[in-house]
């Protein structure tokens, strides 16, 4: 515990960020919390409740679909973290929103939640993971 007033932290919404880096910064993160597909945030969580299938392509030519702006590294499907950013990207998204008030940023962490029930319904005894529960 702090102890000196100064020490203390500050709540979040008693800041306010003026023209500066911080608030450059600021908008840049938000800028890519909002960016991020809710498909793709939720990739790992659909293929292991059966409601989406993974067809890779490693070609960067082709369709629509060619996997390019899936989210890979920690959260390909073969990784045994995977699904771990969604935690970050939900609490990166509810502290924009605390900020801010984003309609939008809301809206989207909340489609966010309802899909990952629905996945847990799809599992069956409360199951909700991007990986298999054995």
């Amino acid at each position: 515990m702090p102890t000196h007033p100064s020490a203390a932290l500050t709540r979040p919404d008693r800041v306010a960020l003026t023209s500066s880096l911080f608030l450059d910064r600021f908008r840049l993160n938000r800028n890519y919390v909002a960016s991020l597909r809710t498909e793709n945030l939720l990739q790992n969580f659909y293929l292991e409740a059966g409601l989406r299938q993974w067809s890779q392509r490693c070609s960067l030519n082709g369709g629509t679909d060619n996997g390019d702006d899936r989210h890979w590294g920690w959260e390909a499907p073969s990784c045994q973290i995977r699904g771990h950013f969604l935690g970050h990207w939900l609490s990166a998204a509810a502290r924009v929103w605390h900020m801010t008030g984003e309609a939008e940023i809301k809206g989207k962490a909340d489609a966010v939640v309802d899909e990952l029930e629905a996945c847990q319904k799809k599992n069956g005894r409360g199951w909700c993971s991007p990986v298999p529960e054995k």
